[in-house]
């Protein structure tokens, strides 16, 4: 009896799926028109301090000081813009404030979803796989608010289509790489025996 064996080759765990990377750029027109929102109250709260001096309604002071603030943040999203950069390995947030990025890897967390905040507002956040070591201490807290970790706001579009877009990436950078069937030098081996 005639017995054929071929060899077969899997690819490599360590080799990522074939996915090209992608950016996700934050919105510039929402960060012109937060920043224009944030300058009208700076001027709003600061032509009741000029016209009432020191004794102007403390409102006032805090509305300044709060949205001074604001507008400090959106100049910089104008030259820093947030962005997501995709790999088949994971994500990394970067711009902003962000100092020191990291990356998230797609293997530590759950998928993307959106989930409100107390005051209405939308966010796209995502849960950690259980034992994950990435998983930050504080994320049982966090998740009380909804999410373990959130995405910040101001992307291009609804949070609904940015957390589709990252779940449809993540499940395509997640399958494994299609085993590989190579053939031995001189071709198949033959045994004979049972």
């Amino acid at each position: 009896m005639m017995r054929v064996e071929w060899a077969e080759m899997i690819g490599n765990e360590s080799e990522a799926a074939s996915v090209e990377p992608q950016t996700i750029k934050g919105s510039i027109g929402k960060a012109i028109l937060f920043l224009f929102i944030s300058l009208g109250f700076v001027l709003i709260g600061g032509s009741e301090i000029a016209s009432k001096g020191t004794s102007a309604d403390i409102r006032a002071w805090l509305g300044v000081i709060f949205f001074g603030f604001g507008a400090i943040v959106f100049a910089v999203l104008l030259f820093r813009p947030m962005t997501i950069a995709l790999d088949a390995n994971g994500f990394t947030v970067t711009g902003g404030l962000i100092r020191s990025p990291k990356i998230t890897r797609w293997r530590d967390i759950q998928g993307f979803f959106v989930y409100k905040l107390p005051r209405g507002s939308k966010m796209v956040g995502y849960n950690y796989v259980p034992g994950s070591p990435a998983r930050p201490k504080m994320a049982n807290f966090s998740r009380l608010v909804g999410a373990e970790a959130a995405l910040p706001k101001g992307f291009a579009g609804s949070a609904e289509k940015l957390a589709e877009t990252l779940n449809e990436y993540r499940e395509r950078a997640l399958v494994p790489p299609a085993a590989s069937l190579t053939v031995p030098k001189f071709g198949r081996r033959t045994t004979f025996g049972p």
